[in-house]
């Protein structure tokens, strides 16, 4: 039933040694079938012989004709043989894939100059807050790989997808757009950052993100993952959402912690955004705002990870099939094909 099953599916590497198999076995038998039809011609007739010998020259032809049969269907074997025969299967199933149930996050992170404002609370900027925020979620987490980027009028990706959240939360705990008096200056410290801190250019962020999740993508055949990107929404709007449907068109979902202090910017935005099921606007102005979109994040993200997938096709081999095949036909055709002979001509 099994070689049933991939003989539907039967394709060939090189097709022409199985043409050319098919050529031989068919002039093989129009040969035959000529010289058999000369020897008949040159009988005497049937009519005068007994029935004993009529019954022995029919069996020699049939013989003969099933001496011709498998002798061409072992020539038509040999050129499948070389021909390489395989069968090939794609088929699509749905399966959890979860390495260690763990998700991947990109945080992309303003750091442009508006993050130097007093967020409404008045007790640090807008960046003091984003930023002890984003270390809350990543200390929090078990089941993730994050990986966070930076981003003013250009992107930088700081730190790409790991599965030490906690590391990466102290590291960021230490990060400041302002020039920092006292503290630890890493391969990428508080005083680069503010240096780094400029104009703003989402989109170039999001893009940064989308080419991570590429490179994971290649690497682990895994198309899924999360962006949260937190900005002020102040400008290049359309192409920001253009960016983020190029990343939901990839399976990557997308959560907007916007901390714009207009709300109807917020609104529009989210308006804007409605119509696709893998984003997610959140007013996030306050400190408190920020911690309950995290929350609604964690949420989302613990959820167990189902994707559709396209199984690799498996490339059966069928030359040992066939070769067998072919051993039985000439077998048939020396041993079975010489008995039947022999009983024509009345030896047994």
């Amino acid at each position: 039933m099994d070689l049933l099953l991939e003989l539907k599916d039967l394709q060939f590497a090189s097709p022409v040694f199985l043409l050319a198999g098919i050529f031989l076995a068919g002039l093989l038998v129009t040969v035959k079938l000529l010289q058999m039809k000369k020897r008949q011609k040159g009988d005497i007739g049937l009519a005068e012989l007994k029935d004993i010998y009529k019954k022995q020259i029919r069996k020699a032809r049939t013989a003969s004709y099933m001496r011709m049969f498998f002798l061409a269907l072992a020539i038509v074997g040999i050129g499948a043989t070389t021909a390489g025969p395989y069968s090939q299967n794609v088929g699509e199933i749905s399966r959890t894939r979860t390495i260690e149930n763990v998700r991947t996050i990109m945080v992309a992170l303003d750091v442009s100059g508006s993050m130097k404002l007093k967020s409404p609370s008045g007790e640090q900027t807008v960046f003091e807050m984003s930023r002890d925020q984003a270390v809350d979620f990543l200390e929090s987490q078990e089941n993730i790989r994050a990986g966070f980027i930076f981003y003013s009028d250009w992107s930088l990706i700081w730190r790409r997808p790991t599965l030490e959240t906690k590391d990466l939360a102290r590291e960021l705990a230490y990060m400041n757009i302002n020039r920092p008096m006292r503290g630890p200056y890493g391969e990428f410290g508080g005083s680069q950052l503010s240096i780094f801190s400029g104009g703003t250019h989402t989109p170039r962020a999001l893009y940064a993100a989308g080419q991570v999740f590429y490179d994971i993508y290649v690497e682990e055949g895994l198309r899924d993952g999360a962006v949260i990107l937190l900005t002020d929404l102040q400008d290049r709007l359309g192409e920001v959402e253009e960016a983020i449907n190029s990343l939901t068109k990839n399976g990557i979902r997308v959560y907007v912690l916007a901390n714009s202090r207009n709300e109807k910017t917020i609104d529009m935005f989210r308006q804007r955004m409605a119509k696709n099921p893998r984003v997610w606007v959140f007013n996030a102005s306050l400190g408190a705002d920020m911690s309950e979109a995290y929350e609604r994040i964690s949420e989302l993200e613990s959820s167990p990870l189902i994707i559709k997938e396209v199984v690799p096709a498996e490339k059966n081999d069928l030359r040992l099939q066939t070769g067998l095949a072919v051993f039985g036909f000439l077998f048939i055709f020396a041993i079975a094909g010489e008995m039947l002979l022999r009983r024509a001509r009345g030896g047994g």
